[in-house]
């Protein structure tokens, strides 16, 4: 309304543009979203979330045992071809 007052050109044309050029978290009757509700059991969700880090874990440590003989692993399979050519 105070663009169109300095500018003296109150019309609904000139309103309609600046409506469309104004961001909408500008505008008076924007409305964020609203988070997602979870869904379901807030328990059930707590024992769901605690299986899934425990197999996290499970694989992490796997992973952890296995890093040491499979970096030596790649290691020799490197150097190997230099040796022979």
């Amino acid at each position: 309304m105070e663009l169109m007052i300095a500018a003296n050109t109150i019309t609904a044309a000139h309103a309609d543009a600046l409506l469309k050029a104004t961001p909408p978290e500008q505008r008076t009757d924007y409305a964020p979203p609203k988070p997602d509700e979870p869904k379901g059991d807030p328990l059930q969700q707590i024992v769901k979330l605690e299986r899934k880090m425990r197999q996290v874990q499970e694989k992490y440590k796997r992973a952890e045992e296995s890093y040491g003989s499979e970096l030596l692993n790649l290691v020799v399979a490197k150097g190997y071809p230099k040796n022979v050519l």
